[in-house]
């Protein structure tokens, strides 16, 4: 009834709204790994998928830019507050968040105010002892990061090519982590505690690897109504 030109007019202007809007608000999601495989995908749309205490990971599928980089701070500030309560109910207060990891494969640019947004995460993160690592990021992506001094910042260590290497290395640090604090604690002890270390010893007495089948839980993911599926416990 409008006419021709002023629907199209309204088209235009409601689909440029939806860019905006999911170029401001990304979709972001936490990942499993589902069960016997090296897969990892959505909790939210795999329940089945296993988690793992005492790490978070976190997939981001848009640019990150000055727009949307407070968007997905808050997100992830929403991610490891969920972590660590879960983490405070299923063992106890001791229990703290390790690792953060965010797979960049789908993040194909990075602007510089996105990039300070992320080291302040980082820095933030890093003094309450936990690390953030990364997962596949493009060229363009890695190269700001190099000319920006956050891959020195952060390490190159803690950047990896696939997902599945970054949480097996995770899942060996916590590990070797847990055998060194046995270690320290068996040495003030007495000669009860020196039997029990020696079960971390090989047959010539040499320390046995560490080994990743530490048991991963299957997290039943509340559907909160948002694009991430995460109940907002903030």
């Amino acid at each position: 009834f409008l006419g021709v030109e002023i629907g199209l007019a309204i088209a235009v202007a409601v689909s440029l709204l939806i860019v905006i809007y999911e170029s401001a608000y990304p979709h972001t999601s936490v990942l499993g790994r589902l069960p016997g495989t090296n897969v990892y995908r959505n909790v939210k749309q795999y329940p089945q998928a296993e988690r793992y205490d005492g790490i978070v990971m976190v997939r981001i599928d848009a640019p990150l830019y000055f727009a949307n980089m407070q968007n997905v701070r808050d997100k992830m500030r929403k991610y490891r507050f969920q972590a660590e309560s879960e983490l405070h109910a299923n063992h106890s207060f001791d229990a703290h968040l390790k690792y953060l990891i965010l797979d960049m494969a789908s993040v194909s640019h990075i602007d510089t105010s996105a990039l300070h947004i992320l080291q302040d995460m980082y820095v933030t993160y890093k003094s309450r002892g936990q690390q953030m690592c990364f997962v596949n990021p493009s060229l363009l992506v890695m190269q700001r990061m190099i000319d920006a001094g956050f891959v020195n910042l952060v390490g190159r260590k803690y950047f990896f090519a696939a997902l599945h290497d970054a949480l097996g290395w995770a899942l060996e640090d916590m590990d070797q982590e847990a055998v060194s604090i046995h270690l320290s604690a068996g040495g003030e002890g007495d000669d009860e505690d020196d039997s029990i270390d020696e079960d971390l010893l090989g047959d010539e007495g040499d320390m046995k690897q560490p080994t990743n089948d530490r048991k991963p839980r299957v997290v039943e993911m509340v559907n909160s109504g948002d694009d991430d599926g995460m109940v907002d416990k903030v």
